[in-house]
Order: C-alpha cells, then sequence, then structure tokens
C-alpha cells in the first residue's frame, strides 16, 4: 500500500534554517521528519498505542529550493506482529522525473504509558 504526501519547501525547513548546512535549500532532517509523519499517519492502531521511529537510511540525491513541491510516496513493504517496514521516495515536481531522496523506514509498535514510564516521564 502506498500513502503519499505532497510539501512545499519553506525558508523553515531549509538546511541553513535547521542548521544541518549552510545552503537554502530542503534540509535532511526536514525530509526525515516528513516521512515518518507519512508512515506513522499510515499506521491504524488502538488509542492506548503509537508507533516509534526504530531505524531509517536515506540517501539525499538531489536539492530542492525554497518554494518548490515535494511529492513524497511511502510504501509499507512488510507488517510484522509490532512493527511496520516502509520503503520511500521523494520527487520534485509532479511529473515526479527528479528523484531527490529514497530510503527505508521502521516503526515500532509500543504501548504509550509504559514507553512513556520507560523513558522517565
Amino acid at each position: 500500500m502506498i500513502f503519499e504526501k505532497i510539501f512545499t519547501v519553506t525558508e523553515e525547513s531549509t538546511a541553513q534554517a535547521m542548521n544541518s548546512g549552510d545552503l537554502p535549500v530542503l534540509a535532511t532532517p526536514a525530509l526525515v521528519a516528513k516521512v515518518e509523519e507519512t508512515a506513522k499517519d499510515s499506521i491504524q492502531i488502538s488509542e492506548e498505542e503509537t508507533t516509534v521511529g526504530s531505524y531509517f537510511s536515506i540517501d539525499h540525491l538531489a536539492p530542492t529550493v525554497i518554494g518548490r513541491k515535494v511529492y513524497l510516496q511511502v510504501e509499507l513493504m512488510h507488517q510484522g506482529k509490532k512493527s511496520y517496514n516502509f520503503s520511500f521516495s521523494a520527487f520534485e515536481g509532479a511529473d515526479k522525473k527528479k528523484l531527490i531522496a529514497k530510503g527505508d523506514h521502521r516503526r515500532v509498535r509500543v504501548p504509550r504509558q509504559k514507553f512513556l514510564e520507560e523513558a522517565g516521564k
């Protein structure tokens, strides 16, 4: 199953603004956050549970400047008892010809309260 999200590169999502680089282009951490958000939103679980990211790999292949739209596709590749493995691709432009990033992401289902207790909250 493929889940899609479209977002626009803003000044706040640049490497300059996030201090992950010096240029006004889409920051890798901003792209990672969008992938995680899309994967998280695709998972249907009970209110007592949530998912947390446990693995991420990314090849950030090309820069994307402020004002450009990014088309993100996140595909659920495997669902285990408590884990969800995704692959993703990010493109610049509606024609999806310019691949700007690709990679893999894993999320793990956890009980909300127990997770927070273990974190010391």
